[in-house]
């Protein structure tokens, strides 16, 4: 780790835990900027749409969905199941979801996929995280990656996201069994390790 990332660190969590994100810290108006820039760019080459959360978190939360499809917001907010259902019969194929992550606390970015399908004959619906993408978003990911990296981001990679650091610490309560009888006691605290990579720049 660079000592200017050290530095950065330190700043965005004061106190030395996940817990205490200075939300201040993350405020960059010129990377929001650039952001915008890149994603209306890359919008307009591939026939996208793109929205976000400005919420005070490590990360921002980008979505981009076709500009032929159903918006996003109607997708998950306004059509029934059943109108999903029958718009992906009518497609012969998923609503697919680029996911695009990129940290406020540094450059860095990563990018996932899902794709609504139906759940069986449930009536309802699931994200499938493991569809690999067609050749259209193959080639949407490639043009929004290639973008990304000429403006400075960086790709976060599995390998990182699983390295730990001891500038931060978080409670470990994955260590400690459900059934284990501590939690009945309120005081009862998971103990502090260091935290991931990934707890630092994205998670919530």
């Amino acid at each position: 780790m660079t000592p200017e990332l050290a530095s950065t660190l330190q700043r965005v969590y004061p106190d030395g835990t996940t817990s205490s994100l200075n939300a201040d810290a993350l405020k960059d108006e010129v990377r929001d900027e650039l952001i915008r820039l890149i994603l209306e760019s890359v919008s307009s080459q591939c026939g996208l749409c793109w929205g976000f959360d400005l919420f005070d978190k490590p990360a921002y939360d980008i979505h981009l969905t076709q500009v032929d499809h159903p918006a996003f917001d109607e997708w998950i907010c306004k059509m029934s199941d059943a109108a999903k259902i029958k718009w992906i019969q009518q497609h012969e194929e998923p609503y697919p979801v680029l996911w695009l992550r990129i940290s406020r606390v540094a450059n860095f970015y990563y990018l996932y996929y899902n794709h609504w399908v139906p759940s069986e004959d449930t009536g309802h619906l699931e994200a499938d995280f493991r569809r690999a993408p067609n050749e259209k978003w193959k080639k949407n990911r490639k043009i929004l990656e290639a973008s990304l990296m000429d403006r400075g981001f960086v790709y976060f990679s599995q390998e990182m996201a699983v390295e730990r650091t001891p500038l931060v610490k978080e409670q470990d309560f994955d260590s400690i069994p459900d059934d284990d009888p501590r939690w009945e006691n309120d005081d009862f605290e998971p103990p502090f390790v260091d935290a991931t990579l990934h707890e630092c720049f994205f998670s919530e």
